[in-house]
């Protein structure tokens, strides 16, 4: 991990500020990827399967579903 480093200096409040908000933005690119991933999974299902649009809208459902408790798991 990077930011686990050992600092000779203590940390100023813009420092860390910076720090946070690179963390920020880091975790929401991953955040991004991983939708991203799950959308490109979830599209090659319903090509391979011939999904009908009825099956398409369940598993958007259902997978609106796992977003909601992975969020309410999180808060």
């Amino acid at each position: 991990m990077r930011n686990s480093e050992n600092r000779p200096y203590p940390i100023g409040s813009e420092e860390l500020k910076r720090l946070l908000m690179e963390a920020k933005k880091e975790e929401r690119c991953a955040r991004a990827r991983a939708v991203s991933l799950r959308l490109e999974a979830l599209a090659s299902q319903i090509f391979k399967t011939g999904m009908s649009g009825e099956d398409v809208a369940e598993l958007l459902c259902l997978e609106a579903a796992r977003y909601e408790r992975e969020s309410q798991e999180l808060h």
